[in-house]
């Protein structure tokens, strides 16, 4: 059983506090509902995201999707901000879309101003003074930062993010029932041969890449953290034997689910 840990009030649209100065290793859990982008200034050591093991070397700063599976390891007491959102927020805005385009893994150079800003962001938080514009101005702000330092493509004001947004929405509903591009190129109301175009010119990837990476995701995680067998996993990611689900799990990691798990473990 996954642990759902929330450090956000069920009401609430956004939050930031103060990273806990602690060392003390956690265990894999993940957040359902918002998103978290996590800047250190400060600590070393390992974080485990959806079972890669990434190196903390600060500054740097991690940004979260809702569901991923994570966990930490320190080696040195941590220092930074941990900002959470919910996508709600941001409805009438494009910061979701380009925060979605975030790798899990950005390095920061040191004495980025990025963390001054968010110390200020805390203050106006703890002070009740973040109104909608100031929010809504204080993320656009954040999101360019972190595109810029990742160096991650986004194309300004253009339609294409939004259909690789929705498209993203619709694997997470739906990547358990079918993995027919044509039929998610539908709902879009566009052509396969336009969606695979959006998916490649901003992230390098085909539109299948992107549903293959989230079942493969999706298997990793419950040959991880569950005791379900291989025969119940391929079952629930709706393969048509175990056979196959092997097969197609081979196919992106050299090796059978039953080997990774016991590596994992």
């Amino acid at each position: 059983m996954i642990v759902i840990k929330s450090k956000i009030d069920a009401e609430e649209l956004f939050k930031i506090s103060v990273m806990k100065p602690v060392v003390k290793p956690t265990k894999p859990h993940k957040h359902s509902g918002y998103h978290e982008i996590i800047l250190l200034s400060q600590g070393a050591g390992f974080h485990v995201i959806d079972g890669q093991k990434m190196d903390v070397v600060s500054p740097v700063c991690f940004c979260l999707s809702p569901g991923l599976v994570h966990c930490w390891d320190f080696t040195k007491i941590p220092k930074g901000y941990v900002i959470m959102f919910r996508e709600e927020l941001f409805y009438s805005t494009d910061i979701i879309q380009k925060l979605l385009l975030l790798p899990q893994v950005i390095k920061i150079k040191p004495q980025d101003f990025i963390f001054d800003f968010a110390a200020e962001l805390l203050k106006d938080y703890s002070d009740n003074k973040l109104t909608t514009e100031i929010l809504d101005s204080s993320l656009r702000f954040l999101s360019a930062k972190l595109l810029q330092a990742s160096q991650v493509k986004f194309l300004n004001h253009s339609s294409k993010n939004k259909i690789l947004l929705n498209y993203r929405k619709q694997i997470e509903n739906s990547f358990k029932i079918t993995r027919d591009v044509k039929v998610y190129a539908d709902q879009l109301h566009i052509t396969p041969a336009k969606l695979n175009e959006t998916c490649k010119e901003i992230l390098g990837k085909t539109a299948y890449d992107l549903l293959k990476e989230r079942i493969f995701l999706e298997a990793k995680i419950l040959l991880t953290h569950t005791n379900e067998s291989v025969k119940e996993i391929a079952y629930e990611l709706n393969f048509t034997d175990t056979s196959y689900f092997v097969k197609y799990f081979k196919s992106q990691s050299n090796l059978t689910p039953k080997k990774y798990r016991e590596l994992i473990h």
